[in-house]
């Protein structure tokens, strides 16, 4: 808030402190904030990952769409480990997780994610809730980043293959014949206008470099007050 709101001042209608009602859940559980932000949601809503980056109006085709995500892939492995970890040790585990991991389950990729059917919003989010509520003295045992990936992308890749919901998606689903280079800033604009800097690459000084680059250039206002508020506040 105090970055987005007070420092940049950046032109949002709104702004919400709404994500303060998860102060007393574990800090490792990032996601958390996502899902009770959809559950919030009356109206259709849009919801864009912090380390996505997109150049001109890529999202329009999918806006009017019930449901939306970035993309598909086909790669159970990343739910390999926590799967049965989570049936074997976690308590009253919602039917809804419990799926048999498959290659023919497309497994949506939630960097954009939204759409205006609230129900299935209503129904993903409060299954994932039951799940974190009940369970909160298991998080230090667990790796946190796959149970995020867990409640967030599997358990909605699952009810929409169990209910056979339509999904658009930004990207094509290749069905792992090939991948496509999210992090392809070094093609904005003429061959890219869409960048995901997925997992650790968000991390890495390169990116780190580019990002800052690129604010530089597209929005020197933005970059300038940003370098004046932490020359003032640094430690």
């Amino acid at each position: 808030m105090e970055i987005f709101k007070n420092v940049l001042r950046l032109p949002y209608v709104s702004f919400s402190e709404a994500l303060t009602d998860l102060n007393g859940y574990h800090k490792g559980l990032w996601a958390l904030g996502k899902l009770h932000t959809y559950r919030l949601q009356t109206e259709p809503f849009c919801h864009v990952d912090g380390d996505v980056f997109f150049f001109g109006p890529v999202l329009d085709p999918l806006l009017e769409k019930p449901v939306f995500c970035q993309s598909f892939d086909h790669n159970m492995a990343q739910y390999a480990e926590i799967h049965p970890y989570v049936h074997q040790n976690f308590e009253r585990v919602p039917t809804e997780f419990k799926a048999d991991l498959s290659t023919k389950m497309k497994y949506i990729n939630a960097g954009v994610l939204g759409g205006s059917d609230l129900d299935l919003f209503q129904l993903y989010t409060s299954r994932a809730f039951e799940l974190i509520d009940h369970n909160q003295d298991k998080f230090d045992k667990i790796n946190s980043g796959l149970l995020n990936l867990y409640y967030e992308q599997f358990l909605l890749s699952n009810i929409i293959t169990d209910k056979n919901i339509a999904v658009a998606t930004l990207y094509p689903d290749v069905s792992g014949e090939e991948e496509h280079d999210f992090a392809a800033f070094h093609a904005i604009p003429h061959r890219s206008n869409y960048v995901h800097l997925i997992s650790h690459l968000k991390k890495t000084t390169a990116f780190m470099e580019i990002v800052v680059a690129r604010l530089q250039l597209e929005f020197p206002d933005y970059y300038r007050r940003l370098a004046e508020h932490y020359k003032v506040n640094a430690v």
